[in-house]
């Protein structure tokens, strides 16, 4: 029990992260394998508003959001409207700015100690099996975020746009 209660939350983690890719890459066409990079450095940036600058956690997530928008726009800007259409090309540059973001991370962050911010205290146990809230919180939102979307791409008029072009 304790595997699928782990692994459920893990699981709807990953799908977030796999909805966001395959909507960046329907929509835009664009092969940005640097997603996973960018997920990455959003985690780190979180932590580093939050840890170094004490920055309350919601608004360490807005501002990453914020940063990270401009992070990309930028990187869309000087280098994937340049190759935009050259499929090599273009897979060759988000892989090579993928690994550049993870590199700088590694290079930045090797050897530092992490601790994750709890935002709700305490546990409880689900079968026997002890889970802390902020993880079943998670759980449901994910939950909530995947039935959102799902509602938006099958009933939404933009949604049913967005499905026919991909």
């Amino acid at each position: 029990m304790e595997v699928f209660l782990y692994g459920a939350v893990r699981s709807i983690h990953l799908l977030l992260i796999a909805m966001g890719f395959s909507f960046a890459y329907g929509v835009s066409r664009l092969p940005n394998f640097a997603h996973g990079a960018f997920y990455i450095l959003a985690g780190f940036a979180t932590w580093s508003l939050m840890s170094h600058l004490g920055i309350h956690y919601f608004l360490s997530m807005a501002l990453t959001l914020v940063l990270l928008a401009a992070l990309g726009a930028t990187m869309y800007r000087f280098v994937f409207a340049r190759i935009r259409g050259i499929e090599i090309s273009e897979i060759i540059a988000s892989y090579a700015l993928g690994v550049a973001i993870l590199e700088a991370l590694r290079t930045r962050f090797v050897g530092t100690g992490f601790t994750n911010p709890v935002l709700v205290e305490g546990t409880v146990k689900i079968a026997g099996v002890p889970i802390d809230y902020q993880r079943l919180i998670l759980l449901g939102v994910g939950i909530v975020l995947v039935g959102t979307v799902w509602l938006f791409t099958h009933i939404s008029k933009i949604g049913l746009s967005m499905r026919a072009m991909a």
